[in-house]
């Protein structure tokens, strides 16, 4: 008899998919991060015009972007907490991982955006700390297992 509350895929095949997913989010703000950087040199002067709504603009949506991420991926978790199949409760996490990981990515765009606009490379310490940031949320399953809270008979799914 088939159990139908089990995903038709492997905890191998779900783990793959949300590093696959989470590389991809993490590496593409690297890429263009380095790609303005790389693209400006020889670093000239420092553009002042907009410097003064950039030194308001990029803190303001870096601590915004991690306190928001940090709140919805946790207002997230309690929903698929309440999910009634396992199924559900993975779909439910890989949403909630690409909104954290989405929430991140902007403040990151923002700030290689303000340096690529006035030449104040500092802007790019943003990007630096939301790579660190989102290496230290980096989906494993020790993490999906802690935050899914999973009963004994789910958890059978990932052993």
């Amino acid at each position: 008899m088939e159990n139908n509350n089990l995903p038709p895929f492997t905890a191998k095949d779900y783990l793959l998919r949300l590093t696959i997913l989470s590389t991809a989010m993490l590496v593409s703000q690297m890429i263009f991060a380095l790609a303005m950087f790389f693209t400006s040199l020889p670093l000239g002067e420092i553009n002042t015009d907009m410097l003064f709504v950039f030194w308001i603009l990029v803190p303001a949506t870096t601590f915004g972007g991690i306190g928001i991420s940090f709140f919805m991926f946790n207002l997230k978790l309690k929903e698929v907490h309440n999910a009634v199949t396992l199924e559900n409760k993975l779909s439910g996490y890989t949403g909630a991982l690409i909104l954290r990981f989405a929430l991140l990515e902007g403040p990151s765009f923002i700030a290689t955006i303000a340096f690529m606009l006035t030449g104040a490379v500092y802007f790019l310490a943003v990007p630096l700390v939301i790579t660190i940031l989102m290496l230290a949320f980096y989906p494993n399953k020790k993490r999906v297992l802690q935050h899914l809270q999973l009963s004994l008979k789910e958890e059978e799914f990932f052993m």
